[in-house]
């Protein structure tokens, strides 16, 4: 039987209200994405398992174009580990999606029933729309030829359908017509997707061809450059504590596809790392040889990074960017629209000006400071931490919890009895203020 899970959708009001229903193939859209990111990247394997799916930015490329006054209808399907599927499952159901998945087949691993699933659900939801009379649009996210089908009973019933994929797993039956719009994923790769550099110890053990750093911080940029020449996806880890000595915390480099590399492979890209990093004399070990020098009994203690990968830190807007027309002699001289726009881009300017020189709050938090895509300044301690370790994650623990009945054991946010408040300014907890009452928020 399927596992179903409704989501928080917001119904037809009256049938003169558009209502669009959008079915999404997970899995298909995971892993062709997967295998992109690893063709773009040049990597020498065929997917990038480091390639994450953000819902929310594929939700707002799936409804663009259309009203807003419009009824969303999101309804995911797939197939998932019985671990890993619940957590997703609660947070899509939160997320707003009608999620239904089915068990893997037991001798293959293979999906089974999805497609099917899609189909059934697009043909009842197209007949119940036409016969009731019901105005709506549908959205299939997927390239499969067995949902070909589907979609021509939809099309049938004078219904318009737009069909989302991968270029690669687009069947060659998709043809745009005037009832159906087929658009292409492979351009939206990062506009619909992240990359997760950080490995998770609580969902998976170290592999043990994993290439340990010591005291990374003060060459992050030689280091950086050296894990990208290997083509090989990898996600990182902190150790914590410091290692006593160490000017910074060391860095475990932990090949992401190290089950579909050979032994050779990951041995010759810890030999390619220690030769190239010992020229600016860095240091380079083997997991196995870390844990057994600086380890207690052959094994490191690790500090657990908790993260919630589906929350987005956000910054607040800069205020008051725009400079004062206080004094300034604003009359007409008979050139008002080449002025306006003159004053228009000098005000713009400025206001970009401002954001470059004032300090971005969320430090060695922001998400978009390693690419280069934050407006706000940041200092160089912060820079070279993200390029080398990855952003920090705070959760939500960056706020605190308004509600006064909140069982804090159970509270995504902060509270004040728990001392758990995160000031991501200064990179501190329990100081008693948050980003925006940080003394150094302003430092130019």
């Amino acid at each position: 039987m399927p596992n179903k899970i409704k989501g928080a959708l917001k119904s037809p009001v009256c049938d003169d209200e558009l209502n669009i229903r959008i079915y999404i193939d997970n899995s298909n859209l995971w892993l062709q994405g997967q295998k992109l990111s690893a063709r773009e990247k040049r990597l020498k394997t065929e997917s990038d398992p480091t390639w994450r799916l953000d819902f929310s930015k594929l939700g707002s490329v799936l409804t663009r174009g259309f009203p807003t006054s419009a009824n969303f209808e999101f309804n995911l399907y797939g197939s998932m580990s019985s671990k890993a599927g619940n957590a997703i499952l609660e947070v899509m159901k939160f997320q707003g999606l009608n999620v239904t998945t089915y068990p893997r087949s037991t001798w293959t691993g293979m999906e089974k029933l999805v497609d099917v699933a899609i189909a059934t659900d697009i043909v009842e939801d197209a007949l119940d729309d036409y016969y009731n009379g019901v105005l709506s649009e549908f959205v299939l996210v997927s390239g499969d030829k067995d949902l070909y089908a589907a979609v021509e009973k939809v099309v049938n019933r004078n219904k318009r359908m737009s069909v989302f994929s991968w270029k690669d797993s687009l069947s060659n039956v998709y043809k745009s017509t005037d009832m159906i719009t087929v658009h292409l994923l492979d351009n939206l790769l990062k506009e619909i997707g992240y990359n997760e550099t950080c490995f998770d110890t609580e969902k998976s053990l170290i592999s043990p061809y994993s290439i340990v750093i010591l005291d990374p911080l003060p060459q992050s940029d030689v280091i950086d450059a050296c894990i990208q020449s290997l083509k090989l996806s990898s996600l990182r880890h902190i150790i914590s504590p410091k290692r006593e000595g160490a000017t910074s915390n060391d860095l475990i480099i932990i090949p992401a596809s190290a089950d579909k590399l050979g032994h050779e492979q990951l041995t010759k890209a810890y030999q390619e790392m220690k030769k190239t990093l010992g020229l600016f004399n860095i240091d380079v070990y083997t997991y196995f040889e870390y844990s057994a020098l600086h380890g207690k009994k052959g094994a490191i203690k690790f500090e657990l990074k908790i993260f919630n990968q589906f929350d987005e830190l956000k910054r607040s807007e800069a205020k008051n960017l725009l400079p004062s027309t206080e004094g300034q002699d604003l009359t007409d001289d008979g050139f008002t629209k080449v002025q306006g726009e003159a004053n228009r881009f000098k005000n713009r300017q400025a206001a970009m000006q401002s954001k470059y020189q004032k300090r971005c709050a969320w430090g060695k938090f922001c998400a978009k400071s390693k690419d280069n895509k934050c407006t706000f300044k940041h200092i160089t301690e912060d820079l070279e931490y993200v390029k080398l370790y990855g952003n920090k994650r705070a959760g939500k623990k960056f706020v605190l919890c308004k509600w006064k009945t909140c069982v804090a054991q159970q509270c995504l946010y902060a509270h004040v009895e728990n001392n758990d408040l995160i000031c991501t300014v200064c990179d501190k907890t329990g100081v008693g203020h948050d980003m925006w009452g940080c003394p150094h928020y302003d430092d130019e």
